[in-house]
């Protein structure tokens, strides 16, 4: 294990040097701020046209009340006639309303986008670093004088996957530090609940690492690269275009294709587990639907039983992975 150890460590450093995970980091970033500052602008755009609406509302409304009173036009538009003093109150308790609601929906959204981003960047991160990390060492021969030391094959492996998953849960938690103070900053009661489900978005880093250490064995980096990409777009067909065409299906009355349809959308969560691993970040967000969709085609909750598959698969990639490079010449 401390060969391991020193592997990972050794795994951590090269990935710095490469500045892989830098620009990564610097992507999301900016992702982050150009989310934060469109819904603000939004959010304020909305507030101000909803202020002028209720405004003229307001105005026709004691328009009309006066007419009904009897008071004639005239009286309707006299400056000088004093108002009822409950009725500037109501105004503004359903301005104040108004803007609750507006800006209650921009926080859900800054939180739901954020969190998309911490979760899709992690996966296109994992998969680049695994699919790095031991084909162009093992193309330079690198590997091979690793390997003639008393470390064992597997022991690299294990070295590189703990290494890279250290790596980017050290990203998650940063970035779930700043989307969580920016949460705050807006008055989001369950703002930790943002960071809780970054450091549980890690889990699409122990799935994409696993993958795309599986690929690196076999294949160079650039092909494991794109294998893992590939595999990454068939998970996400679960909840993703396939599951929309079936559930279209099933509203033009196509019952049989609708089932062969959602047959196949089971098939491919069981190719590579992505709905199952973001079903648990989305649990850990307090049961937010990262998707942004409703009814039958949402995720349904993470589960023990869906988490202990995910587990198994990681398990078993890492397995086929050793397996493979205690095999192969270098």
């Amino acid at each position: 294990m401390t060969a391991a150890l020193q592997i990972a460590r050794l795994t951590i450093w090269e990935a710095l040097r490469r500045r892989t995970l830098l620009a990564g980091v610097c992507l999301s970033v900016l992702c982050l701020g150009g989310m934060v500052t469109f819904v603000t602008i939004a959010e304020r755009a909305s507030a101000r046209e909803g202020r002028a609406v209720a405004t003229s509302a307001e105005n026709a409304d004691t328009d009309a009340e006066r007419v009904d009173a009897g008071e004639g036009a005239a009286e309707v538009a006299d400056p000088d006639e004093p108002e009822d003093p409950n009725a500037e109150r109501r105004r503004e308790q359903r301005r104040h309303r108004r803007e609750g609601l507006g800006r209650t929906a921009a926080t859900q959204a800054m939180r739901a986008v954020g969190l998309w981003i911490a979760r899709t960047f992690t996966a296109i991160m994992a998969i680049l670093l695994a699919a790095t990390a031991i084909a162009p060492d093992r193309e330079s021969g690198t590997l091979h004088t690793i390997v003639t030391k008393p470390i064992r094959r597997r022991t690299v492996l294990l070295g590189r996957w703990l290494g890279l998953n250290a790596l980017l849960l050290a990203h998650l938690a940063a970035f779930g530090v700043v989307l969580t103070g920016v949460m705050v900053a807006r008055g989001d009661a369950d703002a930790w609940r943002i960071l809780v489900a970054c450091l549980a978005a890690v889990m699409y880093s122990c799935l994409f690492t696993a993958l795309g250490l599986l690929f690196s064995t076999l294949t160079s980096a650039w092909i494991a690269f794109g294998g893992t990409i590939f595999l990454w777009g068939v998970g996400l067909q679960e909840y993703g275009v396939v599951r929309a065409i079936a559930m279209g299906l099933k509203q033009m009355q196509f019952e049989a294709a609708a089932k062969v349809v959602e047959v196949g959308c089971a098939v491919f969560g069981l190719i590579v587990p992505v709905g199952r691993v973001a079903g648990w970040v989305e649990r850990a967000a307090g049961g937010m639907n990262l998707l942004v969709v409703a009814g039958p085609i949402a995720r349904p909750e993470g589960t023990l039983l869906g988490m202990a598959y995910v587990v198994a698969y990681i398990a078993v990639a890492l397995t086929l992975a050793s397996v493979a490079l205690e095999r192969r010449d270098l």
